[in-house]
């Protein structure tokens, strides 16, 4: 599952309630994500152990696109993703899996 918390001045963590949380989108476990703050509405980008990368608008929990799921087999990850990461100044979301 994907939750968001709130830092407060005084660094507690408070969860904010029904704003973040999104549910798990992946068949498997989530393995990492990355928010791209620039975008509107504010996107989370996440990976898993199923080899998908999902985009999902933060607060409506709905998967709103499957990166690569229409690349040819040669061409997208095959086994589980690690990592996601994501440059503002170039817009692009760079993922790194088990592939040699």
């Amino acid at each position: 599952n994907l939750v968001g918390y709130r830092l407060r001045d005084d660094d507690t963590p408070t969860r904010v309630p029904d704003t973040i949380y999104l549910g798990n989108p992946h068949a498997s476990a989530l393995t990492d994500m990355v928010i791209l703050p620039l975008a509107n509405p504010k996107t989370i980008v996440s990976c898993s152990l199923d080899a998908t990368v999902k985009v999902q608008d933060v607060g409506y929990g709905k998967s709103v696109q499957e990166l690569g799921a229409n690349n040819p087999p040669d061409r997208r990850h095959r086994q589980g993703i690690l990592s996601v990461a994501y440059s503002e100044d170039r817009n692009i979301v760079c993922t790194g899996g088990f592939e040699r």
